[in-house]
């Protein structure tokens, strides 16, 4: 009798919490759009950037879990492609200090949505020096940059001071 109330007991908590993990993926997901397309709320975090031609970005947030565990993050993470003005790449990295990157931009199960976004082929050139400048008003963050499109990849983590981009 007890070896059956323990089996049930564990089935119950398995589905418990895979129930769980689901909820916070599906609610959130049907909350928001996953790819938002503001450039005026993009452009205030990202002063060295800008002028921005387009942005798409996305958010994870509310606790919602990665697609890779079933817990949530603690942490406010913004990913964003822009589009830059014509030759501003260029004008930034003529500076020097940036690396030109092998691997591709990675994208997380929330920020898929972004791939149609990143150029073919792109040559992605980072900067840890440029980083802490383009991820002044986050905890910390990544950027890559590449010349050919003028197009940046930011991936921004918990604001500082006030609230990230919102769709409103």
């Amino acid at each position: 009798m007890k070896r059956r109330t323990v089996l049930l007991l564990g089935a119950g908590a398995t589905v418990g919490v895979g129930g769980v993990g689901g909820w916070w993926t599906s609610a959130d997901t049907r909350r928001r759009p996953e790819d938002h397309t503001d450039k005026a709320a993009v452009a205030k975090y990202f002063p060295a950037l800008g002028p921005l031609v387009k942005a798409h970005w996305a958010t994870n947030r509310d606790g919602e879990a990665d697609g890779r565990s079933l817990l949530p993050s603690p942490d406010f993470v913004f990913t964003a492609v822009l589009q830059l003005q014509p030759g501003k790449v260029a004008g930034l990295v003529a500076g020097g200090g940036f690396d030109v990157v092998d691997a591709g931009v990675h994208l997380s199960s929330f920020e898929k949505g972004l791939s149609n976004y990143l150029p073919a082929g792109a040559k992605w050139e980072h900067s840890d020096a440029f980083d802490d400048e383009v991820s002044s008003r986050f905890d910390g963050g990544r950027c890559y940059l590449d010349r050919a499109t003028d197009t940046a990849f930011v991936r921004a983590v918990n604001p500082v001071g006030t609230a990230a981009p919102t769709s409103g």
